[in-house]
């Protein structure tokens, strides 16, 4: 109640015990082709096995994206993985392959508008799902002979629209499940055993459409009515109709990621066989994952109120052509990393400008100018870039392979949160070592070093040093001035304090601006930034909130001001050693600050 009118004893709670929260530093994100899993959608990934299991084993054509993630995860157990696939990306299936199911909320929408007519489709666009076979049985007949029948515990009840279903990748059984095509069916236990329910919830193989799936036997006949046979059936002019069996073997096949295909003059697709297409005067069209695929797997990234990240990992994408891997980062910078204003992206070279380049001065010159050219020129301090590739092997397919250094980059920031804090360097001996490299695509000298770190461009070398292992030798933004946020370790510290002061100031929203008010922020916010200053991340801070920043005009316009300065801690880059020799009669008093 607002007010007593009679005597009583009312009590109230006043919570001012409002804190400021840690927050994340080290999960990282990515965008990239890979072998299986969703299409468009992050799916959290917290180890090598995890990306397995979701995302399957590299091939020639993923191998980047993943042994890049794979790079990350070495250091970190959380990475965010959207997988993207051409326009053209089909589901294997029993007819071939023609439809494209990118996701379950894909999935959903299109089932529902009922142009799914396959009783069973590959989970995910890919040639993963043409390795995969659906076999059924409904415990008709034929159990005791079926080959799949050893997958189950019981044989399926007929009597109860049961259906046993063994999905089978390369030879073996992979899945199998007791289920019904029927909505609401319950097995003798009381068990949901709806198929959808079911198959569409745990497999990681395939989606089924329970009103596609047939669960009788039907004995094969005429419309003659008398004819046991289709030769006599069809001569008496009757329409025979096969059997159906208890068992149906169902192979899938048409599954393809990108699909290559002929186009002639007027633009119209005529072919899918390139020597026949390359004779014919015509146009192949070699249909991959272009830039319009990455930009949109990264929108699924740029909403910081849906999705936590902080390292927003390049990838696969610097495998790409020239074109696509520079004018990709870019946009993960100007579209995500500064829109977001929580998050740094970590970049690379594309692999064509510093592989097999004929030597160090040629791959620098190559990283130098692509950092200018119209496609990848950013100033800004959410990026940091590095200008070279690492050879490393692929245990999966026993051979080795170049790829880009961001997850190594984006794991050295994730493991330095965990030996130290974000507002470390993540470079040098101490905390800069890279792991799983076999060779560098260059090993940049001392003057090719000064030419990339220089300013405007800021380009974090990775050397190779003799007995001491593969180093990050730079900490630097991609920020084109001078400037405290022209290193990594102001900018991550900066991203920290706006972010968790930012979600406590929230509890102030619609509270008034007055005195009491405003020294509870202040209270809020000066031992957290105390306990910061403790731990080395700045040098001394001061909180403004009162009423010289909070006038009354600003109070009228149901504003609150407060104005946090903050002297960060800087990294050492230069080290100058004064070796003095003097007579042996002279006072090094008399010397000192001298020389």
């Amino acid at each position: 109640m607002g007010f007593q009118l009679s005597p009583g004893v009312q009590t109230k709670e006043i919570d001012l015990t409002t804190s400021i929260p840690a927050v994340a530093t080290s999960l990282g994100a990515t965008v990239g082709r890979f072998t299986w899993g969703p299409v468009d959608e992050p799916y959290l990934c917290a180890s090598e096995n995890d990306l397995v299991s979701i995302f399957g084993k590299p091939t020639n054509d993923t191998f980047p994206a993943f042994l890049s993630s794979v790079s990350f995860l070495n250091y970190s157990n959380s990475l965010q993985v959207v997988r993207v696939v051409d326009d053209s990306a089909t589901n294997a299936s029993k007819g071939g392959g023609v439809e494209q199911i990118r996701n379950a909320e894909d999935f959903d929408t299109q089932k529902e508008s009922g142009t799914l007519t396959e009783a069973f489709y590959a989970r995910y666009p890919g040639t993963y799902g043409n390795g995969i076979s659906v076999h059924t049985q409904n415990g008709v007949d034929g159990w005791d002979t079926w080959q799949y029948a050893g997958s189950f515990d019981v044989q399926p009840d007929s009597t109860n629209s049961e259906l046993a279903i063994a999905v089978v990748f390369d030879g073996e059984v992979a899945e199998s499940y007791l289920v019904s095509n029927v909505e609401g069916t319950k097995d003798n236990s009381g068990n949901n055993i709806w198929m959808e329910e079911k198959i569409n919830v745990m497999s990681k193989l395939i989606w089924t459409v329970s009103a596609n799936v047939n669960v009788t036997t039907i004995a094969a006949s005429c419309t003659d009515g008398t004819s046991t046979d289709e030769t006599t059936c069809t001569t008496g002019g009757g329409t025979w109709t096969a059997a159906d069996p208890s068992a149906e073997d169902i192979t899938f096949s048409g599954g393809n990621a990108t699909r290559d295909f002929c186009t002639d003059s007027t633009g119209a697709e005529i072919a899918d066989i390139e020597s026949a297409c390359v004779d014919a005067g015509e146009v192949w069209n070699v249909n991959s994952v272009g830039t319009g695929e990455y930009q949109f797997g990264w929108d699924k990234l740029a909403n910081a109120d849906e999705i936590d990240v902080n390292l927003l990992i390049a990838g696969g994408v610097t495998n790409e052509s020239k074109a696509i891997a520079y004018t990709v980062q870019k946009y993960m910078v100007e579209n995500i990393a500064e829109v977001r204003k929580d998050c740094m992206a970590i970049l690379s070279p594309a692999k064509e400008d510093v592989v097999n380049v004929g030597g160090a001065t040629n791959a620098v010159n190559n990283v130098i100018a692509s950092r200018k050219m119209t496609s990848f020129n950013v100033a800004s301090s959410y990026a940091t870039f590095d200008g070279s590739y690492k050879y490393t092997y692929d245990k999966y397919n026993d051979t080795y392979r170049w790829i880009g250094f961001s997850g190594d980059i984006a794991g050295l920031m994730a493991n330095t949160d965990a030996v130290r804090d974000a507002w470390w360097s993540p470079a040098g001996l101490n905390r800069g070592n890279i792991k799983g490299v076999v060779k560098l695509a260059y090993n940049p000298s001392q003057t090719h070093r000064d030419q990339l770190y220089m300013l405007p461009n800021g380009i974090n070398p990775i050397v190779s040093f003799p007995g001491q292992g593969t180093v990050l030798w730079g900490d630097r933004t991609m920020l084109t001035k001078p400037s405290a946020f022209d290193r990594i370790n102001v900018r991550r510290l900066f991203i920290i304090i706006e972010k968790a002061i930012a979600i406590s100031a929230q509890s102030f929203l619609f509270e008034f601006n007055n005195a009491f008010t405003r020294n509870n922020f202040n209270n809020m916010v000066n031992p957290y930034l105390a306990g910061l200053q403790a731990r080395q991340a700045m040098q001394d801070f001061l909180v403004k909130c009162d009423d010289s920043n909070n006038t009354p005009e600003v109070v009228d316009a149901n504003q609150f001001v407060a104005s946090i300065f903050i002297k960060p801690s800087k990294s050492i880059n230069f080290i100058t050693l004064n070796f003095v020799a003097t007579k042996s009669g002279v006072a090094f008093s008399e010397v000192v600050g001298q020389v």
